[in-house]
Formats: structure tokens, sequence, C-alpha cells
């Protein structure tokens, strides 16, 4: 199952609980229109529920969905979903937006120290994370930061191009 960048968004506030469309409208600062068209297909899909006025996962069909969400295919097209919006948004836009790319030949030592800096940037993002999870329920999803970070050889990307 191929899911929008918008579909996954509604998706995650639905994850953190019981909805009622102004609410997930708010959270995902998304247009109720929107927001319908996509609880509509959800609900015809059997991927959530209605109760009353408010919208929730069906739990019965979680783990099949999650893990065909988690698929390597699925992934990859949020992630070049995600990265064409953000670089849509930085070129294109007077927004607070930070963007760095570099190209550069990196020493041994210098190797080092990147890796050590990217392990710590993701030891913050895991704890902030930790620490976010027991009080998130009240803050706009729309709020969330999105963090970009990695690196890999040119070669690496020079053979990937190859391949197309």
């Amino acid at each position: 199952m191929k899911l929008l960048f918008l579909e996954r968004v509604i998706l995650e506030t639905l994850g953190r609980g019981k909805r009622e469309l102004h609410k997930i409208c708010q959270d995902c600062s998304v247009e109720k229109n929107v927001v319908e068209n996509i609880l509509y297909k959800f609900f015809n899909e059997k991927l959530i529920l209605k109760n009353k006025e408010a919208f929730l996962l069906d739990f019965s069909k979680r783990e099949d969905f999650l893990e065909e969400i988690k698929k390597k295919g699925n992934i990859k097209e949020e992630l070049k979903e995600l990265l064409n919006y953000f670089l849509n948004i930085f070129i294109n836009s007077e927004n607070k937006v930070q963007f760095g790319l570099k190209k550069v030949w990196v020493g041994e030592k210098d190797e080092k120290m990147l890796e050590l800096y990217l392990s710590k940037i993701d030891l913050l993002l895991k704890k902030a994370e930790a620490s976010n999870k027991s009080n998130n329920s009240n803050k706009k999803l729309s709020l969330k930061k999105v963090i970009f970070w990695g690196s890999c050889e040119y070669e690496l990307l020079i053979k990937e191009a190859l391949k197309r």
C-alpha cells in the first residue's frame, strides 16, 4: 500500500488516539476538505473506525498495516516525497529552513569526528523523542521538527546514478 505524505500525517495523528475531525485538522495543519477526503479513503479501506464524531485506527488491522508501511519501498517513497517538499521550501521561500550539503574530502581524523558528531545527533534525537513520549498528546503534530543528517561516499551516489 502506497501512502502519500499527507495520508501518513493523518495516520500519525490518529496513532496518538481518537480524534474528532476539527482536532485532526488542527493537529496536522491541514484543511478540512483534504482531511475528510483522506478519512473517507481510510474508512473505505477499513483502516479507521468512526465512533460518534471521532475517528480512530482500526487496531484489528494495525499489525498488518504497520508491517506494510514499514516496507523498504514505502519508506523510500516517503523519504523521496519529504526531501522533495523540503528542498522546494528551502529553495523557494524565506522560511527558516536550515540545510547544508557539502562534497568534501575527509581525512581519517575528520571522518572519526564526523561519525562522533552524527552519533551525538542521533543520541540527542533519541533522548528528545523519549522525553516527549509521555507528554506529546496535547502538542500539535505539525509542530514537530523534521531533521535529516547522514553521509556517504560520493562514489556510492555515482554508482547509484549509473544504475538508472
